[in-house]
């Protein structure tokens, strides 16, 4: 018995080490991103109250210069390629410290543009005024805002772990570092989630919201379908007499139909063009993220609908003509 157990302590001996000596080798190859965080609110997509002060994460300018996160606008003159390490984000300016947040948080979440200041409370109860001086593409780091680390350390000398950090690591790898990095660090807390897991993670907010939309919009076009079968066979019901006296005129049928018909097809068509057009004006602004294929099946959508319209309402007024 007393063999077995020296037989267990050395195999666990030897997987430790060898965990260790795994994880120590994985820590020199990898290239890590190491963040500063300041806990507020979460402003990202999951949090549907509204937010004033989003989480603040400190971080070197220079590798956000150097990753893959594109700036979309800011306040300074300048290239925005080069603007995460130039010195405007790394001073002050006026008192405020300058920062980036997610172009999506700052337009629906916090409902501010950019320029404008959000107030924090410092570590000896200061005020600490952040401006919004730039936006960057939606990313992993919806519901914080970026600050130069030093302007971090700064405002919060207090705080100086990292408590938020990326990993990058090739794509073959990312399964067998996630387990790695659980098992190695899982006494401190530690919740380790992918980048594919993340952005998912909001975007099936947001497929929420458009489920809802495109039902109630479904429901809508629905209900105008039902209106607009009845208000064509109420209108041609209520012209009977009507009918008659053309005919007793020496109206043929060929020309009560054609009349009849461009009477009724003038609403509909109408309908479809202003409610084409007004939903052209509500998403002018987000064209370049819509797929060539979206807008292909909705164009062929739209012409299939009308051709709808036109065969019904010749159908119903021959019809209605043949029973009269």
């Amino acid at each position: 018995m007393g063999t077995n157990k020296r037989a267990n302590f050395s195999q666990h001996s030897n997987g430790r080490r060898a965990f260790e000596t795994g994880f120590d080798e994985f820590v020199q190859r990898c290239t890590r991103l190491q963040l500063l965080k300041y806990s507020a609110d979460d402003a990202s997509c999951l949090n549907l109250n509204r937010v004033a002060t989003p989480n603040v994460l400190g971080i070197d300018m220079n590798d956000l210069n150097d990753a893959d996160f594109r700036i979309t606008r800011t306040i300074f003159d300048e290239n925005r390629r080069n603007v995460a390490c130039s010195q405007n984000f790394k001073t002050t300016h006026n008192g405020l410290i300058p920062a980036l947040i997610d172009e999506t948080v700052l337009t629906w979440t916090l409902m501010r543009r950019l320029g404008d200041t959000l107030v924090y409370l410092g570590e000896r109860g200061d005020t600490v005024l952040i401006q919004i001086a730039g936006t960057i593409d939606n990313s992993i780091f919806q519901g914080h805002i970026l600050i130069d680390k030093n302007l971090f350390s700064e405002a919060w000398s207090e705080i100086s772990g990292s408590e938020v950090m990326l990993v990058n690591v090739p794509e073959s790898e990312v399964e067998r570092t996630k387990i790695l990095l659980s098992q190695a660090l899982h006494m401190f807390g530690i919740r380790v989630m992918t980048t594919n897991e993340r952005m998912r993670l909001f975007y099936s907010v947001t497929d929420t919201y458009l489920t809802i939309f495109l039902t109630l919009g479904g429901l809508g076009l629905l209900l105008g379908i039902f209106s607009f079968v009845i208000v064509v066979r109420k209108n041609l019901l209520a012209r009977t007499r009507e009918i008659s006296l053309y005919r007793s005129l020496g109206f043929n049928e060929k020309r009560l139909q054609n009349l009849l018909y461009n009477e009724n097809i003038i609403i509909p068509l109408s309908a479809i063009f202003a409610g084409s057009l007004l939903s052209l004006f509500g998403v002018f602004f987000g064209f370049g993220n819509v797929s060539i294929w979206v807008l292909l099946m909705a164009v062929l959508f739209l012409i299939g609908f009308v051709c709808s319209v036109i065969i019904f309402v010749k159908a119903t007024v021959k019809t209605y003509l043949q029973n009269t």
